[in-house]
This record gives structure tokens, C-alpha cells and sequence, in this order.
């Protein structure tokens, strides 16, 4: 099946593609042994199809972009490569953000940039950092009383709302949180009727301090 879809989606098969995307999102080991293929077709696009590349795969998407023969390729071979997520990923990125590679004056964003598209980003000291944990959790709604004293939003004038009262010392939560490297309790304040038309943003504190974030 697999071999069958990867043969379409080289040929321009639209819909190949998307079934492809979607054994991506479920089981991407799967596509592991035909990744090359796909790069020798220049199939690079949606990048999440290379989630589960292998360190050959990885070395090759790298040497691309270090060729600069497709600077035409280099935003996809970029975002295909912020998927793989590999050890050789993060160290190619951090090397281009100090010596870019050809074509990067082309690019809309900065080189790191592009880690957040595989869920992960590097920090002011060069480590990797994961913004996603392996595992997803059910967020079970509750009513929580309204405080008369509580914050109000500065566009609409509501009382903000307590989307999160985290507690890392219940080991629930703590497992839940492990991959943030967050500790103590983490509260988050919102606007439930502004956060309907945009993302907004909390400011938070390790004491479970919250505010409302202009940034």
C-alpha cells in the first residue's frame, strides 16, 4: 500500500499525498524506508511527511541545503528537516543561524525559527528544548468561581478566566508537564471572549502568578 502511494505522490497525485499525510500523523515509522525515495523525487512537501527520517535521510536533506544547487527548495528542505527532529537537524540549524546558507536571504523567518515547525526549539544556550510532549491529554472543563477580585481584560473589559490551575506536585499533572521543565504551580489567565478571535497570551510565575500578556 504504502509503495503503491509513495509511486503516486511522485507522479503528482494530489490525494496520494494527503493519504501519505495521514499515515505521517499516525504511524510514521511507516514511511521511513521510502523517505529517500520521496527526496529523490523532490517530494518534500508537507515536511511532516519526514517525521520519522532516518540519520541518511537527515544527512542528505542537509547536504541539499548545504549545496545550495535548489535555493528555490530551501524553505520545504528546511521545514522537512524541523520535522525529523534529529539530533543532526538541530545541529545543522544552529550552525546555519551563525553562517547561513545559500538562499537564506530569501527566507521570511530566521533559521532557528524553523525547529517550532517540528515542536521543538533551541535556547539562548544552544540546547534543544521540546514545546510538544509524546502524549496527548483529554482537557476535562470544570466551573470555577468567578473572583470579584480578579484581573480584567484590557480590550473588552471582562474578568479573565482561569483556563489552567496546574498543580506539578499531583503526578498526573507532573507527568503531563515533565517535558516543559516547568515547576511549581503553573495558572493561566485568558479572555474567553477575546481568545475567540485571536491568540492571546499569559504571563506566568512559578508561585502561580498569571497576567494578562501585552507581548
Amino acid at each position: 500500500m504504502i509503495e503503491e502511494l509513495v509511486r503516486q505522490v511522485t507522479v503528482g497525485d494530489d490525494d496520494a499525498v494527503e493519504e501519505l499525510s495521514l499515515v505521517a500523523d499516525t504511524e510514521p515509522g511507516r514511511l521511513t524506508p521510502h523517505l529517500g525515495a520521496l527526496l529523490d523525487h523532490d517530494v518534500l512537501w508537507p515536511g511532516k511527511l519526514y517525521r520519522a527520517a532516518d540519520a541518511d535521510v537527515v544527512r542528505r536533506v542537509v547536504a541539499r541545503v548545504d549545496g545550495g544547487r535548489t535555493p528555490g527548495q530551501l524553505n520545504h528542505l528546511l521545514v522537512a528537516l524541523a520535522h525529523t527532529a534529529h539530533p543532526l537537524a538541530g545541529d545543522a540549524l544552529r550552525r546555519w543561524s551563525a553562517q547561513p546558507p545559500p538562499g537564506a536571504d530569501t527566507l521570511h523567518v530566521d533559521i532557528l525559527d524553523y525547529a517550532r515547525e517540528g515542536g521543538w526549539t533551541v535556547d539562548p544556550q544552544g540546547h534543544r528544548r521540546d514545546l510538544c510532549g509524546d502524549t496527548a491529554y483529554e482537557w476535562i472543563m470544570r466551573e470555577a468561581p468567578r473572583r470579584p477580585d480578579a484581573a480584567t481584560c484590557p480590550w473588552c473589559a471582562s474578568p479573565l478566566w482561569t483556563a489552567a490551575d496546574l498543580d506539578p506536585a499531583e503526578p498526573a499533572v507532573g507527568v503531563a508537564l515533565a517535558h516543559t521543565g516547568w515547576s511549581g504551580r503553573l495558572v493561566i489567565a485568558t479572555c474567553h471572549f477575546c481568545a475567540c478571535y485571536t491568540t492571546l497570551y499569559s504571563r506566568v510565575t512559578p508561585d502561580g502568578g498569571t497576567e494578562w500578556w501585552t507581548g
